[in-house]
């Protein structure tokens, strides 16, 4: 790929990640978004994008994530609350 080219693997994740961002958006009751939370849904949709593995990712076994930060899934600190749980 020369300077300036499209990579076609990566304008896909890049949609993937505004497609989930964008469910997350229509879930919420809000209408504007402070800076933060909008960090906070990159953040929430990257994490579990990474967290599992793909169909053709780099290792058959092992996700993204753990391959890169050593750390795995641990059931009761990550998948406790949905990202849209709030209380009323």
């Amino acid at each position: 790929m020369g300077r300036n080219e499209h990579v076609p693997e990566i304008e896909q994740m890049i949609r993937t990640i505004k497609e989930r961002i964008w469910a997350t958006v229509n879930q919420l009751p809000f209408k504007t978004f402070p800076h933060r939370l909008i960090v906070e849904m990159v953040y929430n949709v990257t994490f579990w994008l990474n967290a599992f593995l793909h169909n053709y990712g780099i290792h058959e076994v092992i996700g993204l994530r753990t391959i890169l930060t050593g750390l795995h899934i641990d059931h009761n600190k990550h998948c406790s609350l949905e990202f849209v749980s709030y209380d009323t």
